[in-house]
């Protein structure tokens, strides 16, 4: 996040110059474009007024011909400054153009930022109701959302440890809260936040501390998550997994889960065992 902000602000930077230069070269261009324009009026009327008064009694032949061939270098560099004119007055017309479309790039953007944020503020509002489309909220805030925004944070963490969540949101919300570079400050929530993320096998140090939210899980709509669910609370051996466990293997339609459920039954009982 660091990174593609330095990045923007390197880019904003580079449009600045850039347009800018355009502009000043375009001055340049019209000052040089003027200058020479005005020097060749000023030499013509002095090589005008000294050949009037040359013609008043005797024009030199060599005054005539170097006087046709300074009005003509004279015509060269006044098209010459002509051109440098035009070229300096497209060049600033493009700098202003671009300068005025990023600054009204700019507006746009912070105002669809802005816009952006209320909607975003607004659905992660509704992350603590109970609505049945809670899965679209969390797509689109998953589009919308600016991650370099930290109170997203909380409403996030908030949801994240709900035991009513269902898995697939519960791991879109882990994966945002990943985004925004969040840790857990205590266990319960890294534990959330291991099942969220698909880590169970890092949930065993947790103990008896992660039996509840694996139970909850357990119970889950996708058999992945119960599969991994019933493996993990087998590695834990905490007896209180038992009854759930023996639930999902009898009730459970899924054979995968069924039978994680089965081993996982087998290693606590096997524990208990003297």
């Amino acid at each position: 996040m660091a990174k593609d902000a330095r990045k923007s602000r390197e880019e904003k930077l580079e449009a600045m110059i850039r347009h800018g230069a355009l502009t000043a070269f375009g001055l340049i261009g019209v000052l040089v474009g003027i200058g020479g324009a005005v020097s060749c009026f000023g030499l013509a009327w002095v090589i005008g007024s000294r050949a009037s008064r040359y013609s008043t009694v005797y024009t030199p032949p060599e005054f005539t011909s170097f006087a046709g061939f300074l009005l003509f270098a004279l015509q060269i560099v006044f098209w010459i400054a002509i051109l440098f004119l035009v070229i300096g007055l497209l060049l600033c017309l493009f700098g202003l153009f671009g300068t005025l479309r990023y600054r009204t790039q700019v507006a746009f953007i912070r105002a669809n930022s802005e816009r952006r944020r209320e909607s975003q503020r607004y659905l992660v509002g509704l992350l603590s109701s109970d609505r049945k489309d809670l899965q679209d909220v969390v797509d689109t805030l998953r589009d919308i959302a600016d991650f370099s925004d930290k109170s997203l944070i909380e409403p996030l963490v908030y949801a994240l440890v709900r035991e009513n969540l269902e898995c697939s949101i519960r791991k879109q919300v882990a994966s945002n809260l990943q985004r925004l570079g969040w840790v857990p400050h205590n266990d319960l929530e890294a534990v959330w936040y291991l099942i969220g993320v698909g880590e169970y096998d890092k949930l065993v140090r947790f103990g008896e501390l992660s039996v509840g939210p694996l139970v909850v899980s357990l119970r889950g709509n996708d058999r992945v998550t119960r599969e991994s669910a019933a493996r993990a609370l087998g590695e834990i051996g905490d007896e209180k997994a038992i009854e759930p466990l023996t639930h999902a293997l009898l009730e459970d339609k899924t054979s995968e889960v069924a039978e994680e459920a089965r081993k996982a039954l087998e290693k606590i009982g096997s524990r208990k065992t003297p």
